[in-house]
């Protein structure tokens, strides 16, 4: 498989998956606050079951097609970064590969508590924070180093446009500052269960998955994509 082909390839893996996420995050049910009583946390998983697998099987069909989106755009930007190490594509691809693991442990934790109704309430407890915490770490970590390398290298060398890489400085930024402040919110909008300023990173960050896999397709022939 050449360049190009690899890039349209990853490009719409990119997008694919961008849906698949979409659909996942919004059927899994309306989610319990740190706060949620026993009861509650017990009677989410009992009722929220079925949706809790469509959940799991969708972020697995999603998992090989991000990390096809993130192979493509690694070897993009080792091709911009030239001779050299390539600290920064290998830091990409680090962060994807942390964030696609998280993930999967996120939701996996809440897919296999939701077979054990009779959990006593501390284990219960302990799994679905486990999986909040996941969540957490895997936007925080993940997903900040991934489109932070990815906008160092292309405000470096012009690789993917100078608009995206800007964008990908502030949502890195913001993304970063707001787990971090989540990891002490149990409430309100840094929440990271429901908060609105989370959800609001989440999303961002598909915009830019999706902005990103149009480049990739739009700039497949040639030199990796600059568009300057």
């Amino acid at each position: 498989m050449d360049q190009s082909q690899l890039r349209r390839l990853g490009g719409a893996a990119g997008i694919l998956f961008t849906i698949l996420f979409l659909i996942a995050f919004f059927i899994s049910g309306d989610p319990p606050g740190f706060n949620a009583s026993p009861e509650q946390l017990a009677d989410y998983f009992a009722d929220n079951r079925g949706e809790l697998q469509v959940t799991t099987a969708l972020l697995i069909a999603a998992g090989p097609l991000f990390l096809l989106f993130l192979a493509a755009l690694a070897r993009v930007l080792r091709i911009g970064e030239g001779r050299g190490p390539a600290t920064l594509s290998a830091a990409a691809y680090a962060g994807g590969l942390i964030f696609a693991a998280l993930i999967l442990l996120a939701v996996g934790l809440l897919w296999a508590t939701s077979y054990h109704g009779g959990l006593e309430a501390g284990a219960m407890q302990g799994l679905y924070d486990a999986s909040n915490g996941s969540f957490l770490l895997a936007f925080g970590i993940g997903v900040t180093t991934l489109v932070g390398a990815t906008a160092a290298v292309g405000l470096a060398t012009g690789t993917l446009g100078r608009w995206l890489s800007v964008f990908g400085v502030v949502l890195a930024a913001y993304t970063l500052v707001v787990a971090i402040i989540a990891s002490f919110s149990e409430t309100g909008a840094f929440n990271p269960i429901d908060g609105d300023l989370t959800g609001i990173a989440v999303l961002a960050f598909l915009v830019w998955t999706v902005w990103t896999s149009i480049v990739l397709i739009a700039h497949a022939e040639g030199e990796p994509a600059r568009t300057d």
